[in-house]
């Protein structure tokens, strides 16, 4: 009986495929032939055919492509480079059809194990934990019609904190 359980255990812990530093490894010094911390311009240069966007304080470079991601075939589909206020690049979030939404989860698990928060409900989160300053996760939004299905993989090293001074205390 003990082996049995040994089994159970050792299958499971295999399946859950836990990779620590993977997303470091992968992710760590950008992607898709940018790096974090580059400046709106600098991913304008290597990226030409997107378009500014600007929604508050923060800046997005919006690209359409059909890039195959993981993997999963995508069909002119956007990729938002985020830039915070210090206008560094710290994210970049890659849309999917709808109907990839588990693929999507399959590739990510495959890669980078099982995630350590997931939010339920119409609309849900599920991100995978900080590797070394690196987040992954994905993102789906109900639009009441379909949801929206994006992989955002950020550097929380490039998002500035403000000084307790600019928030007025």
């Amino acid at each position: 009986m003990k082996i049995f359980f040994v089994l159970i255990l050792l299958t499971t812990l295999n399946s859950s495929r836990c990779f620590a530093g993977n997303i470091r490894d992968v992710f760590g010094d950008g992607l898709f032939n940018v790096t974090w911390g580059m400046t709106i311009e600098q991913v304008k240069d290597v990226h030409p055919n997107g378009k500014k966007e600007v929604f508050g304080k923060e800046t997005y470079y919006k690209l359409i492509s059909s890039k195959e991601v993981l993997s999963i075939k995508r069909n002119k589909e956007v990729i938002n480079y985020g830039f915070g206020s210090n206008n560094q690049l710290s994210s970049v979030a890659i849309y999917f059809d709808s109907d990839d939404y588990s693929s999507l989860i399959d590739a990510v698990r495959e890669n980078f194990g099982l995630p350590q928060k997931q939010d339920s409900g119409m609309s849900g989160i599920l991100k995978w934990p900080i590797d070394n300053d690196i987040q992954v996760s994905i993102i789906r939004i109900n639009t009441g019609f379909s949801n929206e299905i994006i992989l955002n993989i950020g550097n929380v090293a490039t998002t500035k904190s403000p000084d307790i001074k600019s928030l007025g205390f």
